[in-house]
């Protein structure tokens, strides 16, 4: 291949990559916020020696960094008590809990929460193009194909021409422009089921917690699924998957959005995060179309799964959401003209491009 064409595949990811940031909004989180994971302002008892909860601390509502809203955002990552937002400058904003730096690249004293720019060696980060959370590490995509990391990882040496990421708990993935993925972990041991021989690939879904259960969709709209099997859950997706157009993975779940806007989802499904259907015998495992209230879902453009619960957006800009119901809050009504989505543990992050929020009924807010 010439340098110069070499030269315009770049250009081509690269434009591809800025145009995926998509349409830009405020950031709304809603569910648990001791550390201010929802609202980005923690709760104000977690200052306090010694430190007592005795309930839920739950927050609604525009995220509020340095006392100004968090607009212009045009991608958000969620984690176990901090988050992250792409703004439309190629920076990034993190917030909620700072243990190793995860929100703001750096640490900050007791009780170890911050919020504000991530600054990584003091410098800002910038002209990135996405971004995903890990357990206790960020992770960005740069617009030269290159990826950032920090907090309790680090990048594979000579990682390069990367087009898409994604996190969860201590494991990494990065789709390179020729279709491979790379994979690699916070403790440095990558799963002995990944397969090496994944090619056209188009996006990849890092899963589990401590253990791996990751998904890759080909270019024909295929999954494929690798990982840890000790974690006794249906990693494998229903023979008869096809036409998938974005993939998200949970605790011991998956699903799948298809090009009619339809969810299937397969693995653990006590609770109902995997179909919407609770299954009651062991192993509590089932596969299927989601249905919620006896109808299929469907109209859906993007899923992002909890650990064992899920949000959708769909294509009116609305957000609905299912499983365990002691694992994620209701969705704000009145949350509209929403872009994106992102759920964490116990608290969920959407992107809308209207900021007006009518508080959650029967929530104290």
């Amino acid at each position: 291949m010439s340098r110069l064409i070499r030269t315009l595949v770049c250009l081509l990811y690269s434009a591809q990559l800025l145009e995926a940031a998509g349409p830009k909004g405020v950031v709304i989180g809603w569910g648990e916020n001791l550390h201010g994971e929802s609202t980005g302002v923690p709760w104000p008892g977690l200052f306090a020696v010694p430190l007592i909860i005795t309930n839920a601390v739950l927050g609604t509502g525009v995220v509020t960094i340095a006392n100004q809203e968090l607009t212009n955002a045009t991608g958000i990552a969620a984690s176990q008590c901090w988050a992250l937002a792409l703004k439309s400058d190629g920076t990034v904003a993190g917030w909620g809990g700072n243990l190793k730096g995860t929100a703001v690249g750096y640490e900050t004293p007791y009780p170890g929460v911050a919020s504000g720019l991530v600054t990584i060696r003091g410098e800002v980060l910038s002209n990135v193009v996405s971004i995903a959370a890990g357990r206790l590490f960020g992770l960005a995509l740069k617009a030269d194909g290159t990826v950032v990391i920090w907090g309790e990882n680090t990048i594979p040496f000579g990682l390069s021409n990367v087009v898409a990421i994604s996190a969860r708990g201590i494991f990494c993935l990065a789709v390179k422009n020729d279709g491979t993925v790379a994979e690699w972990t916070s403790n440095g041991r990558g799963d002995r089921h990944f397969p090496s021989d994944l090619t056209n690939i188009v996006a990849a879904a890092a899963g589990g917690t401590y253990w791996e259960r990751c998904l890759a969709l080909t270019r024909d709209g295929n999954v494929v699924a690798w990982g840890n099997e000790s974690d006794n859950h249906d990693m494998r997706p229903p023979a008869d998957l096809s036409n998938v157009v974005s993939i998200a993975v949970g605790q011991g779940h998956s699903l799948a959005v298809k090009r009619d806007g339809t969810v299937v989802g397969w693995g653990g499904n006590g609770a109902g995060q995997a179909t919407g259907v609770p299954t009651k015998t062991m192993p509590w495992l089932s596969h299927g179309l989601v249905t919620l209230g006896g109808h299929t879902l469907s109209n859906v453009v993007a899923v992002a799964a909890g650990n064992d619960y899920n949000v959708a957006l769909l294509n009116n800009g609305t957000v609905t959401a299912w499983g365990n119901p002691e694992s994620y809050y209701p969705v704000p009504s009145g949350l509209t003209n929403v872009v994106a989505i992102a759920a964490g543990e116990r608290f969920c992050l959407a992107i809308s491009t209207n900021a007006t929020l009518v508080k959650v009924p029967g929530r104290s807010n």
